[in-house]
């Protein structure tokens, strides 16, 4: 359960990193954060449907909890 955490906080890294480097429209980047995922899962794990499915999760969860974040700081 730990190595979920700790990568969806690398994708909230890796997205925010993005977010600030390339010319990326706001509402394309819970795509790039569930791209993140996917391909975080796929190289730990090897691909198959559950680790498609890890890294959906991954990357929904990284996309969540920048959310919450931002909408607690009140920006």
């Amino acid at each position: 359960m730990d190595k979920f955490f700790l990568d969806a906080a690398f994708v909230i890294a890796l997205t925010e990193l993005v977010k600030r480097t390339a010319n990326v429209p706001t509402r394309f980047l819970p795509l790039v954060s569930i791209s993140f995922g996917i391909i975080l899962a796929g190289l730990g794990f090897g691909w198959n449907s559950a680790v498609i499915l890890e890294g959906l999760t991954i990357g929904l969860v990284a996309s969540g909890l920048f959310s919450a974040g931002k909408a607690s700081i009140g920006k």
